[in-house]
């Protein structure tokens, strides 16, 4: 006889009339639910979203948006300015560190965190609407067919992930911020 023969005969045996049975499919997110199974869990604490598909794609994105923004150069000058200054720097932090260690730090321009919450920003930007508009088109599912109801369900999930990222953030900052 199998474990799982085995196991079912054990369980079953234990069953009583009109008791409820539970399962589980497992700790994924609602991608995967979505995919295989084609529901998606109204709250989901395995979701995510990604951000990146890959690491240059992060840095073309930290280049463009957060160096962008902190200089107000085109990508091209961007790139031609940070290759001369990279040499102005080095020699900078090489004098900076021998009078402070651990001042070379203090120079990044904008904490990993940071970068992280306006990236989540950036996502949530692309959708055509807020998460207050879904939920409350949800709750009016009467004139949504189910296909649209699962389409809204896994689209506020994802926006819920976007936001909890964000909050979760801006909390870590202002608590690095005060200590």
């Amino acid at each position: 006889m199998s474990a799982f023969s085995e196991a079912s005969k054990n369980s079953a045996s234990s069953l009583h009339t009109g008791e409820q049975i539970c399962a589980t499919y497992g700790d994924y997110g609602n991608d995967f639910f979505f995919l295989h199974y084609g529901f998606v869990p109204s709250k989901n604490m395995d979701d995510d979203v990604i951000l990146f598909d890959t690491g240059t794609e992060a840095v073309a994105w930290y280049r463009e948006t957060v160096l962008k923004e902190a200089s107000g150069l085109d990508a091209e000058a961007l790139c031609a300015a940070a290759l001369s200054a990279v040499q102005r720097e080095q020699a900078r932090m090489e004098a900076l560190e021998a009078y402070a260690p651990n001042a070379a730090d203090a120079c990044v321009p904008l904490h990993p965190l940071e970068a992280v919450r306006r990236r989540c920003v950036d996502v949530m930007n692309h959708f055509d609407s807020s998460p207050e508009e879904d939920a409350a088109l949800l709750s009016d599912g009467g004139k949504l067919s189910d296909s649209m109801k699962l389409l809204m369900r896994y689209r506020l999930g994802k926006k819920v992930v976007l936001l909890t990222v964000m909050e979760l953030c801006k909390i870590a900052i202002e608590e690095e911020v005060e200590k």
